[in-house]
């Protein structure tokens, strides 16, 4: 059995071609541990679709409200940033 390390899980598409060329080569992948992830609908889907657990360290959740307790961010920004991860994929059209 093997674990996968990652340091980022965004949508998860590298990690899940290295899980799936270590199952093509006969090994047992007991799960995914990363260091950071954002949190994106997609990657949590894509985990279930590969039956395949995933856990992290830490989160973009934890890491906004770690920013705003400091006072890194504004309660303006961490809105945005709520924002930005409800769709980071159009999100630079909104400023075009």
């Amino acid at each position: 059995r093997v674990l996968v390390i990652e340091d980022l899980i965004s949508t998860c598409g590298s990690c899940l071609a290295a899980v799936d060329a270590l199952r093509d080569a006969g090994a047992e992948v007991a799960g995914v541990l990363a260091i950071f992830q954002y949190g994106f609908e997609k990657a949590a889907q894509a985990f279930a679709n590969k039956q395949l657990t995933f856990d992290t360290l830490t989160n973009y959740d934890a890491l906004i409200q770690e920013a705003a307790r400091s006072g890194y961010v504004s309660h303006e920004d961490i809105q945005t940033l709520s924002r930005w991860r409800e769709n980071p994929d159009g999100w630079g059209a909104l400023y075009v």
